[in-house]
C-alpha cells in the first residue's frame, strides 16, 4: 500500500469512527449517563469529558439530534458524501422543515463544498439566514462581542443612556452595558437576611429568604456531583430546590436538607436515586 492508498483508507476510517462517536453519543443521551456523569446536558459532556471544542461538540450532537428523525445520515457521514461541517451548518435551519424537505435538501448538499451548501440553504431558507454573532477574546480581561440588533433595540439602549447620563455623561455602549449588568443583578439578586428561618408548617413551601440562603450558599450552581466521575455539575441555569432527604420520606424544609439541582438531575435524581 503507497501512500496514496494509505491516506485514502484513513480517511474511510476516520468517516466511518466519526459515525461510531454519533451513534455512541445518541446512546449516551438515550441512556442519560452524562447525567450520572455530572453533566446537565450532552453538550458539556463532550467539552469537559470528552475533550471537544465548542464547536466540535455542537456539530456532533448537531448530527445526533438530526440523525433521531434521518438514520441515513450516519450511512452519508460513512461513505464521507455528507460531513460534520455542512451537516451542522443545515441543522438549526431545516429543524422546522417536513421530512421530505429535509431529505430533498440534503440529497442537494451531497459531495458539496462549504460554499456550496451556503448557496443550497439560502436558497431553501431566504428568511432564516441570520448573521452570525462572534466572540473574541482580546486579553485576559476583555473580550470583543458582535452583535447585530434591531434598529429598536438600538433605540431603547440609547434611552437608557440617556436616563443613565447622570452616572456617566459620555457613557459608551460598553460602559453602558457594564451599567445595565450591575443594575439588573442588584435588582435580581437582593441582600439576604442573616436572621434564623423558622421551619414552615407546610413543608412543601420555603420562603422567599429561604431560597435567596440556598441559592447563595450554593454559589447559584447545581450541586449534583457524580459519584462515578466526581465532578461537579456546572450547570447554572433553570436551578430548583430540592429536598434531599424527600418529603415523603420526613425530609424537612430546612437549610440542612435543602441543595440546588439543574432542572436535568433534579428529574434524574428523582427518578433514579430518591
Amino acid at each position: 500500500m503507497n501512500l496514496h492508498e494509505e491516506t485514502v483508507f484513513f480517511v474511510k476510517e476516520e468517516s466511518r469512527f466519526t459515525s461510531l462517536v454519533i451513534n455512541n453519543l445518541q446512546k449516551n443521551f438515550d441512556t442519560g449517563l452524562y447525567l450520572e456523569m455530572g453533566y446537565a446536558n450532552l453538550y458539556q459532556y463532550c467539552i469537559k469529558a470528552l475533550g471537544y471544542s465548542e464547536h466540535c461538540a455542537y456539530r456532533r450532537l448537531a448530527v445526533v439530534e438530526m440523525a433521531k428523525e434521518l438514520p441515513e445520515i450516519k450511512e452519508k457521514l460513512d461513505r464521507g458524501s455528507l460531513n460534520l461541517t455542512t451537516l451542522s451548518m443545515a441543522h438549526s435551519l431545516i429543524s422546522s422543515a417536513t421530512p421530505e424537505k429535509k431529505k430533498e435538501v440534503l440529497k442537494e448538499m451531497e459531495n458539496c463544498s462549504k460554499r456550496e451548501v451556503k448557496e443550497i440553504l439560502a436558497t431553501h431558507f431566504p428568511s432564516k439566514i441570520k448573521p452570525k454573532e462572534s466572540l473574541r477574546f482580546t486579553s485576559g480581561k476583555e473580550a470583543s462581542l458582535h452583535v447585530n440588533l434591531s434598529k429598536d433595540t438600538l433605540k431603547k439602549l440609547d434611552q437608557i443612556k440617556s436616563l443613565r447620563a447622570h452616572k456617566n455623561p459620555s457613557m459608551n455602549y460598553s460602559e453602558l452595558i457594564e451599567d445595565m449588568c450591575e443594575y439588573v443583578l442588584k435588582k435580581l439578586q437582593p441582600k439576604i437576611n442573616a436572621k434564623p428561618i423558622k421551619e414552615p408548617k407546610n413543608p412543601r413551601y420555603i420562603s422567599v429568604q429561604l431560597k435567596q440562603r440556598i441559592f447563595k450558599r450554593d454559589n447559584h450552581q447545581c450541586t449534583y456531583i457524580s459519584q462515578q466521575s466526581k465532578h461537579r455539575c456546572e450547570s447554572k441555569h433553570l436551578l430548583q430546590i430540592d429536598h434531599k432527604v424527600p418529603i415523603s420520606k420526613g425530609g424537612r424544609t430546612i437549610e440542612e436538607n435543602l441543595r440546588l439541582l439543574c432542572q436535568q438531575h433534579h428529574r434524574y435524581v428523582d427518578q433514579y436515586i430518591s
